[in-house]
């Protein structure tokens, strides 16, 4: 595919950093959460917490969207979540899996703290729905770097990164060494969700690219915290779908980018 002529050469840097993902098993992520189950759950009018009501949902007079009170917050956590989720990590000795949901109109900007609430409580996986029965699990990192972390030819960092604007999706690669290589520009039409033949094409190009490498895929996904929330789900169902299908030689993980830094457009 032919990139516009002011997007060809873009690139992200190189990060130095200190994280490295312990993955040495090299398998997928199982899709679906096992007992003990906990859900964090936003609606139009409240967050919740295994159905306990944690906060209700107000509007921010200062942009019009949708925000918690003052009284919740604690730094850039949630203080009731964390707490929450805290409290449920120590009390068992197996590993419990938790759901976040949010109305599909709702920005990734309103996830964002909440998703930084459960990393800061200890937690590393979150389950989205992708439908009424199944989820996708993604990653959360305390990784606080101001730039990409890409490495090449390992599952230590991100073999690949999608990054989400308001109009358009761009998928950067290291297939060409350490820095990410912009191998696909997409726009996209829609503010609320992605088309058919968008996902398509961002299927297509990340199988094309990583479909020969003989070691677990993962993805950073970095949304705009304008994106709506449907936008998300739209592609971990597009993971899901590649990894049911089996078009990687062993499939591909997510992370979810930025939990902590904020967004830099490429």
């Amino acid at each position: 595919m032919k990139l516009p002529q002011n997007l060809e050469k873009a690139t992200i840097p190189a990060a130095s950093h200190h994280f490295l993902r312990r993955n040495v098993d090299q398998r997928v992520k199982m899709p679906n959460p096992g007992p003990p189950i906990h859900t964090i759950l936003s609606t139009a009018d409240v967050l919740s917490y295994d159905g306990d009501p944690i906060s209700p949902i107000i509007m921010n007079p200062k942009d019009g969207m949708a925000d918690l009170p003052d009284s919740v917050w604690s730094g850039f956590c949630i203080a009731p979540v964390k707490a929450r989720v805290k409290m449920d990590l120590e009390a068992t000795s197996s590993e419990p899996s938790f759901v976040y949901a949010a109305p599909n109109s709702s920005p990734y900007a309103y996830a964002k703290p909440i998703l930084r609430s459960l990393a800061d409580a200890g937690l590393r996986w979150i389950h989205i729905p992708t439908s009424t029965s199944t989820y996708f699990p993604i990653e959360i990192i305390l990784d606080k770097e101001s730039n990409y972390v890409l490495h090449s030819g390992d599952s230590t960092g991100y073999n690949s990164i999608l990054q989400i604007s308001r109009d358009s999706m761009r998928l950067y690669v290291n297939s060409k060494g350490l820095n990410g290589n912009l191998v696909a520009a997409i726009a996209t039409k829609s503010r609320e969700s992605f088309g058919d033949e968008e996902l398509e094409r961002f299927e297509d190009a990340l199988v094309r690219e990583v479909s020969q490498r003989n070691y677990l895929q993962w993805i950073g996904i970095d949304p705009h915290p304008s994106v709506s929330f449907q936008k998300l789900v739209q592609i971990c169902k597009t993971l899901e779908k590649i990894n049911l299908s089996r078009r990687l030689k062993i499939g591909i993980n997510a992370t979810l980018y930025g939990v902590y830094i904020p967004w830099a457009e490429g």
